[in-house]
C-alpha cells in the first residue's frame, strides 16, 4: 500500500510481482525506481554505425578461410566399399523371429576395424612407407608447430627427442590407416559401408578394397583354424576311445580264459545240482533222526553230502562274482564303442567341411576411386562470413558496451549530450570551419551554440572550458569550431591554449610566432601583445608550449586568475582548450574559473570508465560537468 510519504510498503503476507525494480530501505519499506528498458533501435543503430566493422571482420574472415581452402588445406578423397553379412541358418532363424539385431553387424565392423586387420592393410600395401600414414618420413620445420612443441617438450622435460622404435612406428601408422576409415551400417540392414579418405583418389579405392578383402580372408582364415583345431581335438579323442575300447576288449577275453568262466546253462545247472545236494543231505538227516538203526549207514553219506554240497557252493560263488565282473565289463564296452563310434562319424563330417567354408560376409560393390569431400570450400567461405559478421557484431556490442555511444552517454553520465560533432582531421579543420559555414561541422556547432546562449542556466556563461577525460577526445575540435560560430554572430571570442602537456590546438598557428601563454601569467607582456588573430576563424588565439615549469603551478597563479579576469572585460566569450582531465589535475583548477565546462568524448573511442573517471575529478572539486558534446 502507498503511504503518506509516497514509500510503498508490502503488506505482510502478501507477494509482490512487478517489473519495477525494488531498493531495499532501512525501515523495511521499498521504493519503486523504473527498470531501464532495453533499446533495441539503439542497438541497431550502433550495428549501422558499426558496419564497417562487421565488413571488415567478414572479409577478413572469409579472406583467410579461402587461403585455407584454397593454398593451405591438402584434398581429400572418400572411396566405398560395400559388404553384406549372410547369416547362417540358426541366426537366420533368430532374426525372423525377434527381427533385426544391430549386434551381428556391429560385430562385423567391429572385426574388420581391428587392429590384427589393419596391420596387414599396412604390411600388404606397405604404408609404412607412406608419409601420409607414416609422418616420421616427413621431416619437422624447425619453426613450425610441431616443431616448436617438440623444443618446448625438450625443454619442459629436458629429454632429447628420440627416433621411436619399428613398433611404435607400426602403431602410429595403423592407428592413423584407422582415423582414415570410418565404417557405418545401412539402417535396419545387414548391409555396412567401409569408407577410406586419403590425399589420393585411387588410393582411396586401393585401400577401401583391400581392407574389405583382408577382412574376408581373415574370416575364411579364422573358419580354417577353428575347423582344423576341432579335427585336432576330435582325431586325438577318437584315439584315445579306440585304445581304451581295446583293453576293455582284452580285460574281457583275460577275465573269461583265466577264470575258466562257463556260460549261463552251465551255471543254472551246477545250480540246480547245489539245490539237489541240499535237498538229499536234509532228508539224510531227517532220516537219521527218524531211524535210528540206520545212522552206521547213514554216517558215511551225510558227510560225503556235506562236502560235496560245500564244493558246489564254492564253485558258485565262484562263476557268480566272475559273471558280475564280465559283465560290468562289457557294459563299459559297450559304451566306449557308442561313444567311439559317435565321434568317429563327427570327426569324418569335420574334415569333408575343411574345403567347404565360406566367408559369413561378400562384398556387395567394391569401391572405385575417390570422389573428392574436402576440403568444402563454399561452406568453409560461408561458415567464415558468418563467423566473421558474428565476430563483427561481438565486438560492436562490446564496444557499445564498454565505449562511449551518443546515445547512451548522457544517462549513464547524468548530464545533458549539447552536440555531436564529426571528427575533423587536423589538416582540414581550419579549412572546412572557414569555407563551410553550412557544412556538418558548422550546423552541428549551431546546435552547441544555441544551446550554451539560450539555456536559463547558462545566461551569464562567459568563460567556458573544453577538457576531456584522455587525449584525443577531440576537445579541440570543438574549441576553435565554437569560436568560430561565435564569432559569426559578432561576438568576440578569446582561444586559449591552456594544454602545456602537449596540445593540438597551438600546432595550427605556429606560424605566426607571439608570446605564449606562460608569459602572460607571469606578467611579462600584456594580453593585446600575445593574441593572434586568424581570420579563418576571426577570433583571437593565445598559444602555448610546454615549459619547465609544472603547468598546475602556473594555473594556480595570480597571474591566470588575472589574465581571466582580463579576457572577461575584453571578450564576450573565454574560450579555454585544457588538458585532459584524468592524467593531469590541470583542468580541475582550470575549471574553478570557469562558467561553463564542455566535456568531449570521442563516439566509440573513449572508454566509458575513463569519462566517468574524468566526470568523478570535477565533482571532486566542485566544478560539475555542464554539457557533453560527443565527437564522432
Amino acid at each position: 500500500m502507498w503511504s503518506s510519504n509516497g514509500v510503498f510498503t508490502r503488506p505482510k503476507g502478501t507477494m509482490l510481482q512487478t517489473n519495477l525494480q525494488l531498493d531495499p530501505r532501512p525501515d523495511s519499506a521499498y521504493q519503486l525506481q523504473l527498470i531501464e528498458p532495453f533499446d533495441v533501435a539503439a542497438l541497431f543503430r550502433s550495428l549501422w554505425q558499426g558496419k564497417w566493422i562487421i565488413m571488415a571482420t567478414a572479409i577478413f574472415a572469409v579472406i583467410a578461410a579461402g587461403y585455407y581452402a584454397f593454398f593451405i588445406a591438402t584434398p581429400q578423397f572418400a572411396a566405398t566399399a560395400t559388404v553384406q553379412v549372410e547369416l547362417n541358418q540358426n541366426q537366420a532363424a533368430e532374426a525372423y523371429s525377434q527381427g533385426f539385431d544391430p549386434a551381428q553387424i556391429n560385430t562385423e565392423a567391429a572385426i574388420l576395424r581391428s587392429k590384427h586387420v589393419l596391420e596387414q592393410v599396412v604390411q600388404d600395401l606397405d604404408l609404412i612407407n607412406d608419409p601420409e600414414f607414416n609422418r616420421y618420413l616427413t621431416p619437422i620445420a624447425p619453426w613450425s608447430f610441431d616443431g616448436l612443441r617438440a623444443r618446448i617438450r625438450v625443454i619442459i622435460s629436458g629429454e632429447t627427442i628420440v627416433r621411436p622404435s619399428e613398433n611404435a612406428i607400426l602403431a602410429k601408422t595403423v592407428e592413423n590407416l584407422a582415423s582414415a576409415l570410418t565404417t557405418g551400417p545401412e539402417r535396419d540392414t545387414y548391409i555396412f559401408a567401409v569408407t577410406a579418405t586419403t590425399e589420393t583418389p585411387a588410393k582411396s579405392g586401393l585401400i577401401a578394397n583391400t581392407l574389405v578383402s583382408t577382412y574376408l580372408a581373415e574370416q575364411f582364415a579364422a573358419k580354417t583354424a577353428q575347423t582344423d583345431a576341432a579335427v585336432q581335438h576330435l582325431s586325438d579323442r577318437v584315439a584315445e576311445l579306440q585304445q581304451a575300447l581295446k583293453e576293455k576288449e582284452t580285460a574281457i577275453n583275460a577275465l573269461i580264459s583265466g577264470g575258466q568262466l562257463q556260460d549261463n546253462a552251465s551255471f543254472d545247472a551246477l545250480s540246480r545240482q547245489a539245490i539237489d545236494a541240499e535237498e538229499r543231505l536234509a532228508e539224510a538227516q531227517r532220516s537219521l533222526s527218524l531211524s535210528p538203526e540206520n545212522a552206521a549207514h547213514l554216517a558215511d553219506q551225510i558227510p560225503g553230502l556235506e562236502r560235496f554240497r560245500a564244493r558246489l557252493t564254492a564253485q558258485i560263488a565262484d562263476q557268480s562274482s566272475g559273471l558280475v565282473a564280465l559283465h560290468q565289463l562289457r557294459r563299459e564296452t559297450e559304451s566306449t564303442r557308442i561313444l567311439y563310434t559317435n565321434l568317429l562319424t563327427q570327426l569324418q563330417h569335420t574334415q569333408m567341411q575343411r574345403g567347404l567354408h565360406a566367408p559369413s560376409a561378400r562384398i556387395l560393390s567394391p569401391a572405385g576411386d575417390g570422389r573428392h569431400v574436402g576440403p568444402r570450400k563454399l561452406i568453409i567461405l560461408a561458415v567464415a562470413l558468418i563467423l566473421g559478421a558474428a565476430a563483427g557484431v561481438g565486438i560492436v556490442v562490446w564496444r557499445r558496451s564498454h565505449f562511449v555511444q551518443r546515445d547512451t552517454v548522457g544517462t549513464i553520465m547524468g548530464t545533458d549530450v549539447l552536440a555531436t560533432l564529426p571528427y575533423t582531421p587536423k589538416s582540414r579543420l581550419l579549412n572546412s570551419i572557414a569555407n563551410s559555414p553550412t557544412g556538418k561541422l558548422a550546423e552541428a556547432t549551431c546546435h552547441l551554440r544555441t544551446a550554451l546562449m539560450l539555456g536559463k542556466a547558462n545566461a551569464n556563461a562567459q568563460v567556458i572550458v573544453a577538457t576531456s577525460s584522455d587525449r584525443q577526445d577531440g576537445q579541440t575540435i570543438a574549441t576553435l569550431a565554437l569560436a568560430a560560430s561565435l564569432a559569426r554572430l559578432g561576438k568576440s571570442a578569446l582561444v586559449i591554449d591552456a594544454n602545456m602537456r602537449g596540445g593540438q590546438l597551438s600546432g595550427y598557428f605556429t606560424s605566426n610566432p607571439r608570446p605564449m601563454l606562460e608569459h602572460l601569467i607571469s606578467g611579462s607582456v600584456a594580453l593585446s601583445e600575445a593574441v593572434i588573430s586568424d581570420p579563418r576563424i576571426a577570433a583571437d588565439i593565445i598559444c602555448t608550449t610546454r615549459t619547465d615549469q609544472n603547468p598546475a603551478d602556473l594555473f594556480s597563479s595570480t597571474g591566470f586568475a588575472q589574465l581571466i579576469h582580463a579576457a572577461r572585460n575584453s571578450y564576450d566569450y573565454v574560450i579555454i582548450d585544457a588538458p585532459p582531465v584524468v592524467p593531469f589535475s590541470d583542468s580541475q583548477i582550470i575549471a574553478g574559473h570557469a562558467d561553463y565546462i564542455l566535456f568531449c568524448v570521442r563516439q566509440g573511442k573513449t572508454p566509458t570508465r575513463t569519462a566517468l573517471a574524468g566526470q568523478s575529478a570535477l565533482r571532486s572539486v566542485e566544478a560539475p560537468i555542464t554539457g557533453i558534446i560527443v565527437i564522432t
